[in-house]
């Protein structure tokens, strides 16, 4: 906790490396981004691995600490060089959340990957190739939006088969 005036307050977010994990040359993520629905933070680090925290932001006033966060889900993206990545924490069931990372793969075309992480298990998504370099992710709640020259793409699912993905442009 740092000193800061009140009313307002700071935290600072101590990521533990897991035994699990890649070892890490960086001790910071190379790219974090916030859950639009949930106190819920996706950490990427340059070894493709992804943590995610929920933050268990106290919004009342009172003492205590702002935030007490725990590690509820971490896992390595493979496939790929990965830059960044969203987190949707808006689906149902058993599922902690939807996770879009967005790198270049070994032919220097960008690729996403879409992922549905569960208690135990995670379901790769298919995605279509994205045949070119420049595509950024958009924020968004609950649908993977991607965009790159000006223009906004929705990956959606298919209707007629569960799993699949197409780019819709808008």
């Amino acid at each position: 906790m740092q000193s800061v005036p009140p009313p307002m307050s700071s935290h600072r977010l101590t990521l533990q490396q897991s035994p699990s994990a890649p070892s890490r040359t960086l001790q910071t993520p190379c790219y974090v981004t916030f859950s639009p629905q949930e106190d819920i933070l996706a950490a990427l680090w340059e070894t493709g691995y992804v943590e995610l925290w929920t933050l268990n932001t106290q919004l009342e006033f009172g003492r205590g600490p702002v935030m007490t966060p725990d590690l509820i889900w971490s896992g390595p993206l493979e496939g790929a060089r990965f830059r960044e990545v969203s987190i949707s924490t808006n689906a149902s069931g058993s599922t902690i959340g939807r996770i879009a990372a967005l790198g270049f793969g070994s032919n220097g075309i960008d690729v996403l990957q879409v992922l549905d992480i569960e208690q135990e298990s995670i379901k790769a998504l298919e995605v279509p190739s994205l045949e070119s370099l420049g595509w950024r992710l958009a924020r968004t709640c609950g649908a993977v939006v991607l965009h790159r020259n000006g223009k906004v793409f929705e990956c959606t699912p298919v209707p007629v088969q569960a799993g699949i993905y197409v780019l819709k442009l808008y």
